[in-house]
């Protein structure tokens, strides 16, 4: 048995039985996201493991086999979410797992949130979690951009205000810093993956993976990262593209009895984008982090880029005239 979630931009599936979650637009045919799965990787006390300071690795392959599926109205910034919640306690029986879909009712995006709880009696660490996995490279479901083989493209946005952001064709690799590991690491998250393969593509907080000319695209990241560095990447292959969500848990501890959760990720189909295909998500992002918005955007000039610490008053004066 199927579940459904559905508003007038978008229809959604979840089916408990292959432990998969599809979503189509209301409006046509592509893009669509098929048979996408969630999963996650921790670290476990054992014994007899003597890496990793004793701690086992195990991953939870986002099964919901006799999962206990409820749904529910909520409030939240973007209005009535309708929500499905799958709770599964895994093989192990120290963690209990909680995957939340969640449809607003007038808007075009789904919102997925996973939630682990330490059912156990000793502490264990979350190395990641990914609310969203689909493609070749991940060996299940499919994404969509269009019917044809049309090239596609893939804009990645940067860690922080000196990384690369930008689109990038399908015959480019990811751009990193000329200056290796001396400004690698505080250009790049190193929980991000990094590819020097062509095609293969990461970005921070959200990305972009559209089809140029069909002007469709999926756009995926997260609305917050109150509670981990949320990261995307993607296989940018025609008829064999590839995506995946990533919340950097980063080794967190997980007492007895507490909780750990990720950030809202969201995941927007756009069958017809425009000159501005991140609005939504935008304004998503607004919503979620109570934004504040000036009645009036302050215009200021900055000479820090051009100048750094050699500003004289004569380039004050010749940006002035």
């Amino acid at each position: 048995m199927s579940f459904i979630l559905s508003n007038p931009h978008l229809h959604f599936t979840l089916d408990p039985a292959t432990s998969s979650w599809s979503l189509y637009s209301q409006t046509s045919e592509t893009p669509s996201i098929d048979g996408a799965r969630f999963n996650g990787l921790f670290r476990f006390p054992d014994r007899n493991w003597p890496h990793l300071g004793g701690l086992q690795p195990w991953h939870w392959r986002g099964s919901l086999t006799d999962a206990d599926i409820s749904r529910r109205t909520q409030d939240s910034p973007h209005g009535p979410l309708n929500t499905l919640a799958a709770r599964v306690v895994s093989s192990m029986d120290s963690a209990a797992f909680t995957v939340e879909f969640a449809l607003p009712s007038d808007r075009p995006f789904l919102l997925i949130r996973l939630l682990v709880r330490n059912a156990g009696a000793q502490p264990f660490k979350v190395v990641r979690l990914n609310p969203l996995f689909a493609g070749p490279l991940h060996k299940g479901g499919a994404v969509r951009l269009s019917s044809g083989s049309n090239p596609l493209t893939f804009f990645s946005n940067g860690w922080q205000s000196w990384s690369f952001a930008g689109a990038l064709t399908a015959r480019r690799t990811q751009p990193y810093t000329a200056l290796g590991w001396l400004q690698g690491p505080p250009n790049h998250n190193p929980a991000t993956p990094a590819s020097e393969i062509r095609g293969q593509f990461s970005g921070d907080m959200f990305g972009v993976l559209a089809d140029p000319t069909e002007h469709s695209a999926i756009v995926a990241g997260f609305l917050s990262q109150r509670q981990q560095f949320g990261s995307i990447d993607t296989v940018a292959k025609p008829l064999s593209p590839s995506l995946r969500l990533r919340a950097q848990c980063d080794d967190v501890t997980v007492p007895p009895g507490a909780d750990l959760f990720t950030d809202w990720a969201y995941v927007q189909l756009l069958p017809q984008y425009d000159l501005d295909p991140l609005a939504e998500y935008a304004k998503a992002v607004g919503r979620e982090n109570a934004a504040r918005v000036p009645a009036r955007t302050p215009v200021g000039w900055c000479s820090w880029y051009t100048y750094f610490a050699n500003v004289t008053e004569a380039h004050v004066r010749a940006n002035l005239e």
